[in-house]
């Protein structure tokens, strides 16, 4: 990321430098998610969405609220590790993705005979493939 997250100009409004990135929170909460949510309009959530990274330029911004953790038996607690896991490892064939389908178009853009019919299959291919090493853009102790 940038250091800076917004450009501040002169006599207007700063513009965020973050726009086209998504995030995703994740809270944990001892209250149940649900009545959070409904009664109380998850306002901490939301304040942190308007006055944080929307005002960074980011967007879309998805949540995941796990109420009711301190009762939460260990079986609960690893289906909601194995979720994120899963998130993280959507997130990072979507980003490998992304870099491939790069990766063919600059080829195609260098030699214009070369066809964009297999594209879809490979990037599907590389998408389902596992992974056998950390990637270079994550820190080695990421844990997939």
């Amino acid at each position: 990321m940038p250091e800076r997250r917004l450009e501040y100009r002169k006599h207007r409004f700063p513009k965020g430098l973050l726009a086209g990135r998504s995030a995703r929170l994740v809270v944990t909460m001892g209250m149940q998610a649900l009545i959070y949510r409904w009664y109380f309009q998850a306002h901490g959530v939301r304040g942190l969405e308007r006055s944080v990274l929307k005002f960074a330029g980011m967007k879309p911004i998805h949540e995941t609220l796990l109420g009711m953790v301190n009762p939460a038996s260990d079986a609960k607690r690893r289906r909601w590790l194995d979720r994120m896991r899963d998130y993280g490892r959507r997130l990072i064939e979507l980003v490998l993705r992304r870099r491939v389908i790069v990766a063919f178009k600059d080829l195609a853009l260098r030699y214009p005979v070369f066809e964009l019919k297999p594209l879809n299959e490979t990037v599907g291919v590389v998408g389902a493939a596992p992974m056998t090493r950390t990637p270079s853009f994550m820190p080695s102790n990421a844990g997939l």
